[in-house]
C-alpha cells in the first residue's frame, strides 16, 4: 500500500500468519509489502473474480463518454478503463495507485503532496462517482480527499472537455469511479491485510437479494498504516446500497457512503538548497566548483559573514545543491506541530432508471455530499545558501541564518505553518434522457442532459511564522537550525502567535443543458457531436482577516457554449482511426476568490486529439496511439503600467490593467496496450511523451517555461503470469511492474532556483497470489532496490516535510 511521497527500500514487517498461506514471496528488499487474504463465498459477485485459464479479459466498452455502454474502439475520444480484475491483481488501494494503467495521467506537480491532485495532459481533472460530483481539487493549498478503491468496481478516465455531459468540469478531463452495485445473487468476501510500517486492515463485502424485487450491498473497511517517514493513514469506510428492480425497465438504486480518514499531510518533501550559480564570483560556478573565494560578502547586504563563516558555508555545499533535492537519508520531517488531516465525507445518492418506451431511457439522479477537512501543515521554510535577489546577495531574511554570531548553513527560515478548516457541501441534480433509433438506415443514440449543481465551500485558514515574519513577532515558532536533525517547536499551533489569513464562504452554482448524438453513419463510420450551454455563478460571503482587512471578494456570473465533435473511421473490425475536438468551461478557480476584477471570465478548456485504436472483439487485447493538444485559457496576467503623460502624443492611457488570454497548454503523444499475449500471460503498458508549458504572462520571465512537476516522459509496464498448473486445488500467479518518470522541473527563478529538477527515476514492484476455489492470498512488495522515489514534485526549494 503506497502512502509515502518518497520511498526507500525497507523490510517487510508483520502479517506472519497471512504470509504463511503464500505459495511464494519475493525475498528482495522492499519499501513496503501488503499481504491479503480473501474469503469468497460465491465467486460470481462483482468485486471478486476467480480466474479461469484465460486469466484476463480486457475491457471493451465504457459508460463515461455517453453515459451508456459504447465500445471503446468506436469512441472518438481517449478513454481508459481500469477494471476490478486489474485493481485486485495490482493490490491497489487508492486512486493514485491505479494511475500506472492510464497514459497521460500523473500526479500534479506543484501540489504539496496533499490528497488527489491529479493532472491529465498537464491540466487538472474532475472526479465523479457514477457520473456525479466526487469532490474537486480545492486548490494547491487546500486538502482534497484521497479516494479509496474499497467500493469501486472500475475506474474510467475520459480526457478532454466534457461539460456537455457532466456540467462544470476541469480542463484535463474526468475520472469517473464506478461504484459496486447490489446483486441478486448472494455472495460475500472478507479480505485481511498486513504489511510493513504497521500496515493492517480488513475489508468486508456482502451482497444478495432481500426478496425477488430488492437487493442490498454492504461494504466496510478499517485500514491502518503508520507509513514511511511517519506519513500515517487511518481510514474507516462504510458503504450501503439498495437496488429495487420493479421490472427490467424500472430500477431505483439508493446508496450511502461514509468515510472518516486521518491522513498525515506531506507538504513539500526533501528541500532543494537555495544555491544560485549565477550569483557566484565568477558567475555560473556550480556548487561543486565553488570555494570560499567565490562566495564574497555583498557590501550592500546588512548581514556580513566572517571569513571563517564563509569557509563554513562553502564547505557545506555538495554538487547537487541548487539542482536536485538534498538527501536527508530518510529522516522524518513531520513536525509534531502539524496535525493529520481529519477528513469526513458523507454521500447520499439516488438514481432512477426508467424505460417508458422502446429505445427510450430516462435517468434522474441526485446526490447530496458533505466533506470536511481540518489539519495543520508545514510549508514555506527555506534553506538559503547563496543567492542574489533584487540586486543584493544574501540579504536577510533570504540569507544563511546567523544567530548570536553562529552560522547555521543548513538552517530553514521563513517557515510557515497553516491551519485549515474547510467545509464543503454540494447538491448534484441531473436528468439524462437517452433515445436509441434507426433513421435512414443509420443507428444512432441521442443523450439529452440537464443539470443543476450547487456547491458551498467554507474556508478558514490561519498562519503562523518564525521570527522572519513580523505578523508572528510576539510569539513566533523557532527557526529550524539544521534540516538534517530538525529542532521542531513544542506544543500546538494555537500556542503560538497565529493570525487569520483567509476566511470566506463561496457558493458556486452551475446550471446547464447539453445534447450529444452518436450516429453509425455506416458500419465503418461513427460520428459524435455534442453542444451545451452552462452558467456559472460565484457568490461570496467574506469574513474578517488580518491579512487583507476590508478586502471582500467579488461575485461573478458568466455563461457560454461548450461543445465536442468527433469522428471514427473503422475500416476493419479490430482497428479504427479517430479525431476529436472539444471546448469546455469551468470557474476560474474552484476554491479561490476574485479581488477587484468583477468581469474576469471563466476558464475555458480546449482539446484536440487524433489517434489509432486496435481492439480484439474477444477481449484479448486493446491499445492505441494518440496525438493531443490541450489548453486551459482565459488566465489573467497584469499589463505593465503606463504613466499618464499628455505632453507625449504617443502616450496611451486606454491599455487595460489586465489581460485574460494567457494559457497553460500541453501537446504530446500517448500509447496504451493491454493484451493477453499467451495463455495466462497478461501485459499492460503505457507511455506519455508531452511538452507542458506555462504561457500565462508574456510580460514575465517565466513565460513559456515548462510546467512545474510535469514530466516530459512517463511510462509504466505491468506483466502478470498464471502458469498452467494447479497446486492443492488452486492456481498461482506472479506479477512484475515498472514505473518510469523523466526528470521534472521544480525550479523557480523567483527563489533563485532556475535549474532545479527532480532527477529521472524508475521503480520496480512485484507480487504473487494464490487463488483457491473459495479463498485467495497475495503479497505485494514495492520499490525493489534502493531507490529514493519521488511520487510528486517538490514546491520551490522549500522545507520541511
Amino acid at each position: 500500500m503506497k502512502s509515502s511521497h518518497m520511498r526507500r527500500s525497507g523490510t517487510l514487517l508483520g502479517g506472519a500468519s497471512l504470509l504463511a498461506l503464500l505459495v511464494a514471496a519475493p525475498a528482495a528488499a522492499q519499501d513496503e509489502g501488503v499481504a491479503e487474504v480473501s474469503q469468497i463465498d460465491n465467486p460470481a459477485i462483482d468485486q471478486v473474480t476467480v480466474y479461469g485459464t484465460k486469466f484476463f479479459t480486457v475491457p471493451l466498452d465504457s459508460s463515461t463518454t455517453t453515459k451508456s455502454s459504447l465500445p471503446l474502439i468506436d469512441t472518438p475520444a481517449t478513454v481508459t478503463v481500469i477494471d476490478r480484475e486489474l485493481i485486485d491483481v495490482q493490490a491497489a488501494t487508492d486512486l493514485q495507485e491505479v494511475l500506472r494503467n492510464a497514459s497521460g495521467l500523473n500526479q500534479a506537480g506543484n501540489n504539496f503532496g496533499i490528497g488527489d491532485f491529479l493532472q491529465s495532459r498537464g491540466l487538472p481533472v474532475s472526479f465523479a462517482y457514477d457520473g456525479l460530483y466526487g469532490g474537486a481539487n480545492l486548490g494547491p493549498e487546500n486538502y482534497a480527499p484521497t479516494r479509496s478503491l474499497t467500493n469501486v468496481e472500475r475506474v474510467e478516465v475520459l480526457q478532454g472537455a466534457n461539460a456537455t455531459v457532466y456540467g462544470q468540469g476541469s480542463a484535463g478531463g474526468i475520472i469517473n469511479l464506478i461504484e459496486k452495485k447490489p446483486q441478486f445473487e448472494a455472495g460475500y468476501s472478507i479480505e485481511g491485510r498486513a504489511g510493513s510500517y504497521d500496515n493492517y486492515g480488513v475489508v468486508v463485502d456482502a451482497t444478495g437479494p432481500l426478496n425477488d424485487k430488492l437487493a442490498y450491498r454492504l461494504v466496510g473497511a478499517i485500514l491502518r498504516e503508520d507509513g514511511y517517514r511517519d506519513l500515517s493513514n487511518d481510514r474507516n469506510e462504510i458503504y450501503g446500497s439498495l437496488r429495487a428492480k420493479f421490472s427490467e425497465d424500472n430500477v431505483v438504486t439508493f446508496s450511502a457512503a461514509y468515510i472518516d480518514d486521518e491522513v498525515q499531510v506531506d507538504s513539500i518533501g526533501y528541500p532543494v538548497r537555495i544555491f544560485n550559480a549565477a550569483s557566484t564570483t565568477p558567475s555560473g560556478l556550480s556548487a561543486g566548483e565553488v570555494t570560499a573565494a567565490n562566495l564574497p560578502n555583498d557590501p550592500a547586504a546588512s548581514q556580513q559573514l566572517t571569513p571563517d563563516q564563509i569557509e563554513q558555508l562553502a564547505a557545506s555545499l555538495s554538487p547537487e545543491d541548487g539542482l536536485e533535492p538534498f538527501d536527508l537519508n530518510g529522516a522524518s520531517l513531520i513536525s509534531p506541530l502539524s496535525r493529520p488531516n481529519d477528513g469526513e465525507e458523507l454521500r447520499l445518492k439516488l438514481r432512477w432508471e426508467l424505460s417508458p418506451l422502446p429505445g427510450l431511457t430516462v435517468t434522474p439522479s441526485t446526490q447530496f455530499r458533505t466533506y470536511s477537512s481540518n489539519y495543520v501543515r508545514q510549508t514555506g521554510a527555506f534553506n538559503y545558501v547563496y543567492w542574489e535577489r533584487s540586486g543584493i546577495v544574501n540579504q536577510p531574511p533570504r540569507a544563511p541564518l546567523v544567530v548570536d554570531g553562529v552560522l547555521y548553513p543548513f538552517a530553514a527560515r521563513r517557515q510557515e505553518y497553516r491551519r485549515f478548516n474547510v467545509e464543503e457541501t454540494s447538491w448534484d441534480n441531473f436528468i439524462d434522457v437517452q433515445y436509441e433509433k434507426t433513421l435512414f438506415g443509420m443507428d444512432s443514440e441521442t443523450l439529452l442532459t440537464a443539470y443543476y449543481q450547487d456547491i458551498t465551500i467554507d474556508v478558514d485558514r490561519a498562519s503562523l511564522y518564525d521570527p522572519d515574519n513580523s505578523r508572528s513577532a510576539d510569539n513566533p515558532i523557532p527557526y529550524i537550525l539544521d534540516i538534517r536533525n530538525p529542532n521542531f517547536p513544542d506544543g500546538s499551533f494555537e500556542d503560538y502567535d497565529f493570525f487569520v489569513s483567509t476566511n470566506f464562504e463561496k457558493d458556486l452554482k452551475t446550471v446547464g443543458v447539453g445534447v450529444q448524438n452518436v450516429t453509425y453513419i455506416a458500419p465503418w463510420l461513427i460520428a459524435r457531436a455534442g453542444v451545451g450551454w452552462n452558467e456559472i455563478t460565484q457568490d461570496f460571503d467574506s469574513g474578517p482577516t488580518e491579512l487583507n482587512p476590508g478586502q471582500d471578494p467579488v461575485d461573478q456570473t458568466g455563461s457560454g457554449v461548450v461543445f465536442n465533435l468527433g469522428l471514427t473511421v473503422k475500416p476493419v473490425e479490430w482497428a479504427a482511426v479517430f479525431v476529436g475536438y472539444g471546448e469546455g468551461r469551468t470557474s476560474f478557480s474552484f476554491a479561490g476568490t476574485l479581488n477587484g476584477v468583477s468581469d474576469r471570465p471563466d476558464s475555458e478548456s480546449t482539446n484536440f486529439e487524433v489517434g489509432l485504436k486496435v481492439q480484439d472483439p474477444d477481449g484479448r487485447f486493446s491499445g492505441g496511439i494518440t496525438y493531443f493538444e490541450t489548453a486551459r485559457t482565459n488566465l489573467r496576467y497584469n499589463n505593465p503600467e503606463f504613466e499618464d503623460n499628455p505632453s507625449d502624443p504617443n502616450f496611451n492611457i486606454d491599455v487595460p490593467e489586465f489581460f485574460f488570454d494567457g494559457e497553460d497548454s500541453t501537446d504530446g503523444w500517448q500509447i496504451d496496450l493491454n493484451a493477453t499475449l499467451l495463455e495466462g500471460l497478461f501485459v499492460n503498458g503505457n507511455l506519455t511523451i508531452q511538452d507542458a508549458r506555462n504561457r500565462q504572462n508574456p510580460n514575465s520571465s517565466t513565460f513559456n517555461v515548462k510546467q512545474k512537476g510535469v514530466p516530459d516522459v512517463f511510462a509504466s509496464a505491468f506483466v502478470a503470469y498464471e502458469p498452467p498448473i494447479t497446486i492443492a486445488g488452486g492456481t498461482v500467479r506472479f506479477n512484475l511492474g515498472y514505473e518510469y518518470q523523466d526528470e521534472r522541473t521544480v525550479d523557480s527563478s523567483a527563489f533563485g532556483l532556475p535549474d532545479a529538477v527532480l532527477p529521472e527515476q524508475g521503480v520496480w514492484d512485484a507480487g504473487a497470489e494464490y487463488v483457491h476455489e473459495s479463498w485467495s492470498a497475495s503479497i505485494r512488495v514495492e520499490n525493489l532496490g534502493d531507490t529514493l522515489a519521488y511520487d510528486r514534485a517538490l514546491f520551490l526549494g522549500g522545507q520541511p516535510t
